[in-house]
Parts: structure tokens; sequence; C-alpha cells
């Protein structure tokens, strides 16, 4: 992977659009990564509790615990664990509709956008296939769907729910899981939490710095001859 130049990204802009739609592009960059490091921060604190529940405990104790009615420790800990792993994946809902808005400012003259990564698409202009190509290949994957009908569950109807779950196969491991779930008529199966997290976390992010690196070599194709009246400051 090579490397995304975000300020190469907003001087094309700055160069096509001028400098309000500059700015506009450079806030949602920060933004995109702002979100990246929400995802990673929780995914870490998700681990901490998830590894503190299992601490100096074999599989008998943790089944013997769990079946403890008065017992709280699991579930205090759950609690806790719950909120960051539901706060990881809305940050990483968030990041693709982001980058969205990015992609709209960066290449077209709009100047306001309430619109989402699935609108973006549309408004790719000619030349732009690489970015599709690659748009297609983030919300294309069954994790992204899993991820997506998780979060509109959880902000729409109930929130799915993350359970302990202690192996007493011994050919598994103990860990959290996002409870399964029904959506518009379609069975979201369990999923262990840290797993899922991890996985989308590393996919979306790739996916994200390529798109980025595209979207740099579309924006200064695309740059004027002679830039706009609003772009004769250079950003710095």
């Amino acid at each position: 992977m090579g490397t995304w130049n975000l300020k190469d990204l907003e001087h094309s802009v700055l160069l096509k659009y001028g400098k309000p739609q500059s700015l506009k592009v450079a806030e949602c960059l920060q933004s995109v990564l702002t979100r990246l490091n929400h995802a990673a921060f929780h995914i870490k604190e998700f681990e901490v509790f998830e590894d503190e529940v299992t601490d100096g405990r074999d599989t008998l104790e943790l089944i013997t615990e769990i079946f403890q009615i008065d017992e709280t420790r699991i579930s205090d800990i759950t609690l806790k664990a719950g909120a960051h792993a539901l706060a990881a994946v809305q940050a990483l809902h968030s990041i693709a509709d982001i980058m969205g808005t990015a992609i709209v400012f960066s290449l077209t003259d709009k100047k306001s956008w309430n619109g989402y990564w699935a609108d973006a698409k549309k408004l790719l202009p000619s030349g732009a296939l690489s970015i599709e190509k690659l748009m297609s290949e983030l919300d294309g994957h069954g994790d992204y769907a899993h991820l997506r009908e998780l979060v509109n569950h959880s902000k729409h109807t109930n929130v799915v729910r993350t359970r302990f779950m202690a192996d007493m196969t011994g050919s598994g491991k103990n860990r959290y899981e996002f409870m399964p779930f029904e959506r518009k008529s379609a069975s979201y199966a369990a999923r262990d939490v840290r797993d899922f997290l991890i996985s989308e976390f590393d996919r979306q992010g790739r996916l994200i710095f390529e798109i980025g690196i595209e979207l740099n070599s579309v924006a200064e194709s695309r740059r004027p001859v002679s830039p706009p009246d609003s772009a004769k400051t250079r950003i710095i």
C-alpha cells in the first residue's frame, strides 16, 4: 500500500473548487481518522475487560461463577465490555458515510451533502472506476452487512447485547459474543466480539486508505490549469 497524503488531496480540491470546499474535505478526512482512532480505543478497552473475566480462572470456575445467581463480577464486567463493543461498531459504521462525504466534496461541486455511502457511489465521475470498485468491496462484504444491521437494530429496535460464553467442550475459547438477532426478516448469527471487531477494523482501515490513495490520484487529474479565485491561498 502506498502513502495517502491528505494535504495533497486538500490542495487538489482547493485548485478545483476553492478554499471553502477544501476546508470541508479537510474536516471530513480528520473525522475519518478520528473515528478509526475511536474504534481502535474501544476495541482495546473491550479486550481489557474480556481478559479480566478470564484472568486467573479456568473454564470450570467460570461456568460455576456464571451459574451463581448472586455473583455480580461477570455481570459488572459484561456491562462495561458491552458498552465498548457497541461503541466500536458504531464508530466503524460511521466511517464509510464520512468518507463518502469526503469523496463527494472532493470530486463534485456540491456545497452541502446529507447523503450516505451508497448515494456517494452514484455521484462518482467518469474516470473513478478504481474508487467505485474499492467502495463496493468495502460495503459488499458480509461482515459489513452484519455490522450495519447490528448498529441499526441497536439504534431502532433494541440493543444487540454481548454475552459471555464459557466453552465447555475444551476445543474452543472463553469469549464474549454479540448475541444473534433478526432484522427485516433476515437472521444474523452470534459473532465472537473480539474476532469480529478486529477483522472488520483491519478490513475497513485498509480499504479506506486504498480509497484515499485513489481519490488523491483522481482529484489530481482533475486539477484545472487556472485555479479559481478562491483557491489563491495554498493550504499549509
